[in-house]
């Protein structure tokens, strides 16, 4: 598969709109089957789509937002339910059916993608285990989870740190507030022990998707997607049963760190069983190759 239209964060966000437009018209009247891995324009990318030539599939990240985004508001919706001419997929069952809640259609589901092979992990020489809040701040963050945290683990065996752009001073961590490149990010994921997902709602997160390409652990409340990617039993499941929960997930995974190996492989082998049923229906429908739009 190829990518219609490459990922440049120099552009503005009106450039990249544009760009993404333009996209949109070009591939329209190619008569290829193409699934758009990021709706730029939200709910309406249904519509944009609706008059092209071939057919058209749409991932949808988040039916209910986490966070303000355009073009997911509810005149968005009323135009998509009605116009919408496209099959959308969602990452899971829950965000499926949210959609459905939300617009009326129902998505077909495959799993939030992930590298083939894991990144080579080296051999900690860290004195203390780093555990790791990456990605951009947002409402749905539980700092609470943070507190707890911070007050629970050892500083003398633990280090804490927060890496993406928006978050406040949060008591007992490091807190790096700026935007991060993707090499960046890479290489703070590699130096990470245990990745935690300290939100209140979310549908899937690549973070957590890439800290397992990475070889580190990812420790976050019980969802529907934690499951599909670490396994019900995954020590990093957090558990109301325990007497501080987040503490014993993060004591619990990086105590196991093998465990990332295992996971990438359980997971990676059920992402290509999800998109090989949906790659079936476009081949079956067309006999042209399936490639990829545009983010």
């Amino acid at each position: 598969m190829e990518s219609a239209l490459p990922i440049d964060d120099a552009r503005s966000r009106p450039a990249r709109a544009v760009a993404h437009l333009k996209e949109v018209r070009r591939r329209a009247k190619s008569g290829t089957p193409t699934i758009v891995a990021w709706p730029a324009y939200g709910w309406l990318e249904g519509v944009l789509w609706g008059g092209s030539a071939n057919r058209t599939w749409v991932v949808a990240h988040d039916p209910i937002p986490i966070r303000k985004q355009a073009f997911s508001g509810t005149f968005s919706k009323k135009l998509a339910k009605r116009f919408s001419r496209v099959q959308w997929i969602s990452h899971t069952s829950a965000a499926a059916e949210a959609t459905e809640s939300e617009l009326g259609f129902r998505p077909l589901v495959a799993l939030h993608p992930i590298l083939t092979e894991q990144h080579p992990r080296l051999q900690s020489v860290q004195e203390r285990k780093v555990v790791t809040v990456l990605g951009q701040f947002k409402p749905s963050r539980n700092l609470d989870v943070l507190t707890d945290l911070a007050a629970g683990l050892e500083p003398d065996r633990y280090r804490l740190q927060i890496v993406g752009r928006g978050w406040p001073a949060v008591p007992g961590w490091t807190v790096t507030n700026r935007f991060v490149s993707e090499s960046e990010l890479d290489g703070v994921l590699a130096k990470s022990d245990a990745v935690v997902i300290p939100y209140r709602k979310y549908w899937q997160s690549g973070i957590a998707v890439r800290a397992i390409e990475h070889g580190a652990q990812v420790v976050g409340e019980e969802t529907e997607f934690l499951i599909h990617l670490a396994g019900r039993q995954y020590p990093g499941i957090v558990s109301s049963s325990d007497d501080q929960p987040w503490v014993d997930a993060v004591r619990r995974v990086t105590d196991r760190p093998e465990a990332a190996s295992d996971m990438h492989l359980r997971y990676r082998t059920l992402v290509d069983e999800s998109w090989s049923r949906v790659l079936e229906s476009i081949v079956s429908n067309s006999p042209n190759r399936p490639v990829m739009g545009g983010k």
